[in-house]
C-alpha cells in the first residue's frame, strides 16, 4: 500500500487558498424566523425561510468569474479618495410568497418581489 505524503507547505497552500475562497464575494446563508421578528401572529406561512445575503471581498481587479457588472469594472478603475471601492450585492433576487392576515384580518396569499438572495456579485 502506497502511502502519500503530504508536505506542511501543502497544507498551508491548501487552507491559504480555502480561506481565500470562503472570503471572496457570495451568497451566504440566513434563516429568517419571522416568530422572533415578532410576525408569527400575523403570518401563517413560511414561519421560516433562507433569505441569503451577500458578503465577502470583491478583489481589484476584477476577474470574470465574480460576475462584475460593466459599471463595476469601470469603477474599480476609477477607485480612489472620492470614488468608493466596489461591494458583494445581491446579483439576482427571487420573490417570496406570504400566507398571512392583512389589516383587516383576512386571509392573504402574496408575492413579494427581491425579498430571497439568489446569487451575488461585486457590483
Amino acid at each position: 500500500m502506497d502511502k502519500q505524503v503530504v508536505k506542511s507547505n501543502d497544507v498551508r497552500t491548501a487552507l491559504l487558498e480555502a480561506d481565500k475562497e470562503d472570503a471572496r464575494c457570495q451568497k451566504r446563508g440566513s434563516l429568517m424566523n419571522l416568530a422572533s421578528l415578532g410576525w408569527g401572529r400575523w403570518i401563517i406561512a413560511p414561519s421560516t425561510f433562507e433569505a441569503g445575503f451577500c458578503s465577502g471581498i470583491c478583489p481589484n481587479p476584477l476577474p470574470k468569474e465574480m460576475h462584475p457588472s460593466n459599471h463595476a469594472l469601470l469603477q474599480s478603475l476609477l477607485y480612489s479618495s472620492t470614488v468608493p471601492s466596489v461591494c458583494c450585492s445581491p446579483e439576482h433576487m427571487r420573490s417570496l410568497t406570504l400566507f398571512y392576515h392583512d389589516e383587516y384580518d383576512r386571509l392573504t396569499i402574496k408575492n413579494f418581489d427581491n425579498m430571497l438572495v439568489e446569487s451575488c456579485a461585486c457590483q
